[in-house]
């Protein structure tokens, strides 16, 4: 396998962009360059650590390549001589990552901002699920509005209450006008509120609130995702949808406990719907989104103590009905490897970075691997 084409291009600013969970992520912006028969122009440059260890600063000439072929990525920058490599290394052996601007003062690097860009607010150090900092900023303010636009786009979109025609673009111009502040609202609108408001013509408005009236009859499932409530995705929605059949009926956190839902996941939620029950009532009482869709899963299944997850292809055994027998087995599949990761499917074609996070998990944890010679022992 060839080693991925690089360029070279000069920084011109680092943009902060926020997501649905107040995450705010720089993201490199650089002068053209044509990398792998494309023209790049940006890149994420994942967090904040990342920034201050390579010495970044506006001018400064970054490599860059395409992770997979198809990413771009900043691997180095070049007046430092600092790579993403490195950084990686001292991530996994080392419990801090050195600052490059606190031992050079040659130009005015880049550093993590202290509030949120688009209100201000104080940002504090992300926890994760054992209560651990992580290494993103995030803004806990709940009335930033950019932080409520991204909410909004994720819950009209495919894993949401998927309505489409209303994209990202057309949330933000809502939310500019005030027509839309909480997800309610999005129902709440009315054909003449986009005419008047220079949205739109009549017969597209027409066409909008349809949408939105047809997107009333979907699952509880695809709301309580759409929520974006945190730790709380389209893998567990269907769970919890099943336990409590309604966002007004009689559920409690051991109901919750009882039915399979971690004591985790069902502290966020309760807290959550306590937190939100106007938005709650709402939907209930207006009749949206209330069919449950049944699952079948063997709670105390042959997968139901595994973390699995499955990179690379497999010539019979397509992504899709890998994620349902497994989830049928009472099993969990993960999006990336971690120390919780205790099943692995490695196919054909795996990215390098899945077979790095393999190698690196061999010397500290057991797992079982299956590859296309022995796959018929997974089934």
């Amino acid at each position: 396998k060839f080693p991925p084409e690089e360029a070279t291009s000069k920084l011109i600013e680092i943009e902060q962009s926020i997501g649905s969970s107040g995450a705010i992520t720089p993201v490199a912006i650089f002068e053209p360059i044509n990398l792998a028969m494309t023209t790049v122009k940006r890149c994420s440059l994942h967090n904040w650590d990342l920034v201050e260890y390579l010495g970044l600063f506006i001018g400064c000439h970054v490599i860059i390549r395409k992770a997979g072929e198809i990413i771009p990525e900043i691997v180095e920058c070049v007046e430092t001589s600092k790579t993403k490599d490195e950084y990686k290394i001292l991530k996994i052996n080392h419990n801090f990552i050195p600052k490059y601007y606190l031992e050079n003062n040659k130009y005015d690097y880049y550093v993590r901002p202290k509030v949120c860009p688009f209100c201000d607010h104080t940002l504090v150090q992300n926890k994760n699920q054992l209560g651990e900092e992580s290494v993103s900023l995030v803004c806990i303010n709940e009335d930033c509005q950019a932080q409520m636009v991204n909410k909004l786009s994720n819950f009209v979109g495919n894993n949401g209450m998927n309505i489409p025609g209303v994209g990202p673009a057309f949330i933000e111009n809502l939310s500019d006008l005030g027509l839309v502040k909480t997800y309610s609202d999005i129902y709440k609108l009315t054909a003449n509120d986009l005419i008047i408001n220079g949205i739109m013509r009549e017969k597209h408005a027409k066409e909008i609130i349809k949408k939105i009236e047809k997107s009333k009859d979907t699952y509880l499932a695809n709301l309580i995702n759409g929520f974006n409530i945190p730790s709380i995705g389209n893998k567990v929605s269907p769970l919890i949808a099943n336990s409590i059949k309604s966002l007004i009926s009689d559920f409690s956190y051991n109901s919750l406990i009882k039915d399979g839902i971690s004591d985790l996941i069902a502290t966020k939620f309760i807290t959550w719907v306590n937190n939100n029950k106007a938005e709650c009532e709402f939907f209930a009482n207006n009749n949206i989104a209330t069919k449950i869709k049944e699952i079948k899963i063997q709670a105390n299944g042959p997968l139901s103590n595994e973390v699995c997850i499955m990179t690379g292809t497999f010539e019979k055994l397509p992504r899709k009905e890998f994620k349902d027998l497994v989830e049928s087995l009472g099993g969990t599949v993960c999006g990336s490897i971690s120390k919780k990761t205790t099943l692995i499917l490695l196919g054909e074609n795996a990215g390098p970075n899945k077979i790095e996070a393999i190698d690196n998990l061999k010397s500290s944890q057991n797992f079982k691997i299956f590859t296309n010679e022995n796959i018929q022992e997974f089934f």
